[in-house]
């Protein structure tokens, strides 16, 4: 993800964060994750992984989906690097494997 984009889904988070009246230590709390974690993509510091926005989505009642639309929404296309569905299954199953520790 860019860091325009990483920057833009952390203001949409930390804005439905504030419209609900959640600090970051209530919602960490709800969803699991760590406050810091929280301030680090609502600050566009670090990108959320798909389980972390999951997470936070549930907790904020919002889906991944439309957060992302509206992170997306006036984002300048141009600039987006096109990617063949290979090569996105390809970095999907590799940064999948590098994650995993596997003992056989």
């Amino acid at each position: 993800m860019s860091v325009v984009l990483e920057v833009r889904l952390g203001r949409v988070l930390r804005a439905h964060r504030e419209r609900l009246k959640f600090t970051r230590a209530g919602l960490a709390r709800i969803a699991r994750v760590s406050a810091s974690s929280i301030e680090r993509v609502e600050n566009g510091e670090v990108s959320a992984t798909v389980e972390t926005l999951r997470r936070l989505c549930a907790a904020l009642d919002l889906a991944p989906w439309s957060v992302m639309r509206e992170a997306w929404a006036g984002h300048d296309w141009a600039e987006r690097k096109r990617v063949t569905r290979e090569q996105a299954a390809d970095k999907l199953l590799s940064s999948h494997v590098k994650r995993r520790s596997y003992a056989w």
